[in-house]
C-alpha cells in the first residue's frame, strides 16, 4: 500500500491523476451516452425493419398464392397433355384390319381399237401410231388381267 501511496507523494503526480481520473470520467459519460442513443436508434431501426417487412409480406402473400395457383395449373395442364398424348397411341384391336381392294374400271371401259379391211391404208402414219400407241398400253395394263 505504501507503494501506491508514493505514486501519490508529488504534486505533479497528483495532478496527472486527477486529470487522467476526469478525462476518464468524461470519456465514460460521453460514451455512454453515445451507446445509450445508439441503442435507442437500433431499436427503432429493429421496429422499422418490422413494419417493412410485415408490409412486404402482406404484399407477397397473394403473390405467392397466385405463383402457387401458377404452378398447380402447371402440373394440370402437363398431366393433361400426358394422358392426351398416351390415349392417342391406344390401340383396341377390337375390330379387323379393312383391306382395300382396288378395282381398276378403265379396263372395261376402254378397248383395244380394232381396224378392218384396208383402214389401215387410208389412215394418217400419225393416226396409226397414235391406235398403236393405245393398243400397246391397254396389252400392258389389262392384258394380263382379260388373260
Amino acid at each position: 500500500m505504501t507503494e501506491f501511496l508514493s505514486l501519490f507523494a508529488g504534486a505533479k503526480s497528483f495532478l496527472l491523476i486527477t486529470v487522467a481520473g476526469l478525462v476518464a470520467a468524461i470519456g465514460a459519460y460521453f460514451s455512454g451516452r453515445k451507446i445509450g442513443t445508439t441503442q435507442a436508434k437500433a431499436a427503432d431501426d429493429v421496429q422499422a425493419a418490422k413494419e417493412e417487412t410485415q408490409q412486404a409480406q402482406q404484399v407477397v402473400k397473394p403473390r405467392l398464392k397466385s405463383a402457387r395457383w401458377q404452378a398447380m395449373l402447371k402440373q394440370k395442364m402437363l398431366l393433361s397433355a400426358m394422358i392426351l398424348l398416351a390415349t392417342g397411341c391406344a390401340n383396341q384391336n377390337t375390330t379387323p384390319t379393312i383391306k382395300y381392294i382396288t378395282v381398276d374400271s378403265s379396263c372395261t371401259a376402254f378397248q383395244p381399237i380394232r381396224t378392218h379391211g384396208k383402214d389401215a391404208d387410208v389412215m394418217d402414219i400419225r393416226t396409226v401410231r397414235a391406235i398403236n400407241t393405245h393398243n400397246d398400253t391397254w396389252d400392258r395394263i389389262c392384258g394380263s388381267a382379260t388373260k
